[in-house]
């Protein structure tokens, strides 16, 4: 129950992706080379080619952050076709949630003003689709 899952991603081999539990301190070290956090069956949308049909290049989401890095917050612009409620998820680098909250696409939200200095990821769910970003608070 001390390990955290973490869908390991071979550099440049998306396809040999697998599951691993790790321990709470080396969560960082394998986000930084291209692991993500959750299992990989639990986190397969995550990746453009393993989103539904009907998301293309042209309309696929898109998550923006700035500033980033940041001292002090940080506005999350997220954009998709499909305007319905998205969870958000902010998790610290051993995975525990550090706020979670709805938002709707296109609408600008304001976060991290409370964060301590570090390093995060801001995961996004609508539907079927995941996606995830990395944002980092800086020491003042």
């Amino acid at each position: 129950m001390d390990k955290i899952a973490v869908c390991q991603v071979p550099p440049g081999k998306a396809t040999k992706a697998h599951s691993i539990c790790v321990s709470a301190s080396a969560v960082a070290a394998h986000l930084d080379n291209g692991s993500r956090l959750g299992n990989c069956s639990q986190d397969a949308s995550i990746t453009k080619r393993n989103a539904p049909d009907d998301q293309t290049e042209e309309n696929a989401p898109v998550i923006q952050v700035y500033p980033n890095p940041s001292h002090s917050g940080f506005t999350l612009l997220y954009t998709a076709v499909n305007r319905s409620l998205t969870d958000l998820v902010v998790y610290d680098v051993s995975g525990r949630v550090v706020e979670k909250r709805n938002i709707y696409p296109g609408k600008p939200v304001e976060l991290g003003a409370a964060y301590m200095p570090g390093m995060y990821y801001v995961q996004l769910t609508q539907g079927s689709v995941k996606m995830m970003t990395k944002i980092i608070r800086q020491a003042r």
